[in-house]
């Protein structure tokens, strides 16, 4: 018989109102920037640009603007260019007044591409192949798991689960899921469908639940958007199911020799279609955090 077993479940909605909102920037593109002021100046102002290795400059943006009929508030500048894997991290004020968190980032969050995917391999189970044109797209190397089957005998690799697989139809994947994770299995499911049932047959040593993945990648944008989660009773089975905004976007789940991150963030449809420069980022620091437990 199969036993719901919680040792720590925790439901944190983290408060960061004395930080400032997060902009993420691509390196080497022009960018738009609007401001509520008429007029001003604004400076964009980083004090660790890493050039090469060990190389630190500092360096700073100065545009003054003025209202000009009808493009008022408007001004523009091109963001200095930054090889693969590297980021900038900047204030950007407005009369000496910090008004975002600024990081300017390279597309590609690789620095060496061949060398941190032997480190971190990955195995894709993607029924509903949305996620597998990325990877085949953005040059991701991975196993591609085709069955239940191939998914219990994963070895050595971060599982990941493609985007919008849905849950009620792919009947088993849920209990499959946490057994592997008991066993010693790294798995990432990215922004699944359906509910999700709680059944665990080994013991869990933390649940977490987060409204938001800060926990995981501090940086995450304020223009990031996800659907939220809650916990329910269905038939006498806990699931994690859809929940009003305000719920929970990650559940973290730590087992004694494994982990399992379910996340709500769309990665794959903001990397792919939406194009934002966070996401490949933030889906690197999901795979590292799974790499490194």
């Amino acid at each position: 018989m199969k036993r719901l077993l919680f040792l720590t479940v925790l439901f944190c909605s983290p408060v960061f109102a004395d930080e400032l909102p997060v902009l993420w920037l691509t390196a080497g593109q022009e960018r738009a920037m609007y401001f509520d002021e008429p007029e001003g100046h604004w400076i964009l102002h980083h004090e660790h640009r890493v050039l090469n290795s060990g190389t630190i400059r500092e360096m700073q943006m100065h545009v003054s603007w003025q209202p000009e009929p009808r493009v008022s508030n408007f001004t523009s500048f091109k963001t200095p260019p930054l090889n693969p894997g590297l980021q900038l991290r900047a204030e950007f004020l407005v009369d000496n007044v910090p008004k975002y968190k600024v990081i300017i980032a390279a597309s590609d969050p690789f620095e060496d591409r061949k060398k941190w995917f032997d480190e971190h391999p990955i195995a894709l189970y993607d029924p509903e192949k949305t996620t597998v044109e990325l990877f085949e797209e953005e040059e991701i190397p991975f196993k591609r798991l085709r069955s239940f089957a191939d998914i219990e005998s994963a070895k050595n690799t971060v599982i990941v689960i493609g985007e919008a697989t849905d849950f009620d139809r792919e009947r088993g994947l849920a209990e499959l899921l946490f057994e592997k994770a008991a066993q010693d299995g790294s798995i990432l499911v990215i922004a699944p469908k359906g509910d999700i049932p709680l059944v665990f047959s080994s013991p869990i040593r933390s649940l977490l639940m987060t409204e938001s993945p800060k926990h995981i990648f501090p940086d995450v944008s304020d223009r990031t958007k996800w659907e939220t989660w809650a916990l329910d009773v269905v038939s006498n089975q806990v699931v994690l199911t859809d929940a009003p905004p305000g719920g929970a976007t990650v559940m973290d789940i730590h087992f004694p020799n494994g982990r399992i991150i379910f996340d709500r963030v769309r990665t794959v449809s903001q990397w792919k279609e939406l194009k934002r420069v966070e996401a490949p980022w933030y889906f690197k620091s999901l795979i590292e955090t799974l790499t490194n437990e």
